[in-house]
């Protein structure tokens, strides 16, 4: 079993996205995951679209800058610790989630648009690592 959003749990997303033979323009779709649960412990990561798709760890630095160290656009997605865990297990919808105001998302998201089909794609990728994570 792997923690959602551990570093080992985005190796594994890292991993499972490289199966994806994709190309399009760049894009870094940063995921924030402020905790909800008392203590100080955010977690996030990115998911980086252009030639192909890879997930890297949450970067502090990165975080100060509106746009990728490279110039990608950035489109953000916050959204509480414990929502985050609903969405990424598949209890709750994001678009739902997204509707109640539950998820904030800023930044240019039309680029988005581009990127749908591959968004599809990445959620059916991820139910071997669903089944193999630690929730809580």
């Amino acid at each position: 079993m792997v923690a959602f959003a551990s570093p080992e749990w985005i190796d594994a997303l890292d991993t499972a996205l490289r199966a994806l033979a994709v190309d399009g323009p760049a894009l870094r779709v940063r995921y924030r995951f402020p905790a909800d649960d008392g203590t100080d412990r955010d977690h996030g990561y990115d998911l980086v679209f252009g030639l192909g798709v890879r997930a890297e760890p949450a970067s502090v630095d990165a975080d100060i800058r509106p746009d990728g160290n490279d110039g990608t656009p950035v489109v953000t997605v916050v959204q509480p610790a414990s929502v985050a865990r609903e969405v990424a297990a598949g209890r709750i919808a994001a678009q739902q989630a997204l509707l109640d105001g539950t998820i904030e998302v800023s930044g240019p998201v039309t680029a988005l648009l581009a990127w749908g089909d591959t968004l599809r794609a990445v959620d059916g990728l991820l139910d071997e690592l669903r089944a193999r994570t630690h929730w809580s």
